[in-house]
C-alpha cells in the first residue's frame, strides 16, 4: 500500500476538488501509485484534510479519464490494463494523433509554429543530459500538447487527451529504454516539420508511425514481444 502522505504534494491555488484532482493525477501519471492499487475514499479523505465529497468527485473525473476504474461497489483501483487493452488503445491514440497531424499541418498559426519550434529547440539541449523516466515522458506529453493545439479541432482534441494521459501512464514502464529521448526527439521534429511545410499527408503519416513505434517498443519491453 502507498503511503499517501508521501506521494502528495502540498496543495496548490484552485478549488479543492481541482487540487485533488491533479495530485492524484500526478501520482498516478508519475508511477507513484500503481497498477491495480486500490484508493480508499476514506484513506484519501484524511490524508487531503477534507470530507469525503471533493475526494469522490475528483475520483470520477479520473474515472471519465480512464485512469481509474470504480465498481458497482464503488471500490475504486488504478487502471491494470491488460495487453488487449493497451493495444487497442495505442491503436485508437494512431489514428486520431495521426488526424491531429493533418489538421494541424492545415490549420497551425505562426504562434503554434514557434511554440513547437521553442519546445523542440529546448529538447534538444536536454536530451544529452540523464533524464528520469518521467522528465522523458514529459517531453512527450509536451510536443504532443502543442501538437493537438495546433490542429484547432475541440472535438479531435477532447478525444485525444484522455488517450494520450494512459499512454504516458503506460509508457513509464518503457521509457527509459536507452536511446529513447534522442529517437522521440527526431520522431517530433520530423512531424513538425511536415505540419511547416503544410504537408498534411506527410504530417499524419508520421504522426501515426510514431505512435506505432510507442506501441511496438511498449509491448516489447512489457510482454517480451
Amino acid at each position: 500500500m502507498t503511503n499517501l502522505q508521501e506521494v502528495l504534494a502540498p496543495r496548490a491555488l484552485g478549488s479543492l476538488t481541482d487540487q485533488i484532482y491533479e495530485q492524484l493525477e500526478r501520482a498516478i501519471l508519475e508511477g507513484k501509485l500503481t497498477f491495480g492499487e486500490r484508493l480508499v475514499e476514506g484513506q484519501l479523505a484524511k490524508a487531503f484534510g477534507t470530507s469525503r465529497s471533493p475526494i469522490r468527485e475528483a475520483l470520477r473525473r479520473l474515472e471519465a479519464e480512464g485512469l481509474v476504474q470504480i465498481d458497482a461497489r464503488r471500490s475504486v483501483t488504478v487502471i491494470n490494463p491488460s495487453r488487449e487493452d493497451i493495444i487497442g488503445t495505442f491503436e485508437v491514440r494512431e489514428v486520431l494523433e495521426g488526424m491531429a497531424a493533418r489538421f494541424a499541418a492545415e490549420r497551425a498559426t505562426q504562434e503554434d509554429l514557434d511554440a513547437m519550434e521553442a519546445y523542440l529547440r529546448q529538447r534538444h539541449e536536454e536530451v544529452s543530459h540523464q533524464e528520469t523516466a518521467g522528465q522523458i515522458v514529459k517531453g512527450g506529453k509536451d510536443f504532443h500538447d502543442l501538437l493537438l493545439a495546433a490542429s484547432h479541432h475541440k472535438q479531435l482534441i477532447d478525444a485525444l487527451q484522455g488517450l494520450v494521459k494512459i499512454t504516458r501512464l503506460l509508457k513509464h514502464r518503457s521509457a527509459a529504454i536507452e536511446g529513447r529521448p534522442q529517437e522521440a526527439l527526431a520522431e517530433h521534429r520530423a512531424i513538425f516539420e511536415a505540419i511547416r511545410n503544410r504537408n498534411p499527408e506527410l504530417a499524419e503519416r508520421l504522426a501515426r508511425e510514431h505512435v506505432a513505434r510507442v506501441k511496438q517498443r511498449f509491448i516489447k519491453s512489457t510482454f517480451g514481444e
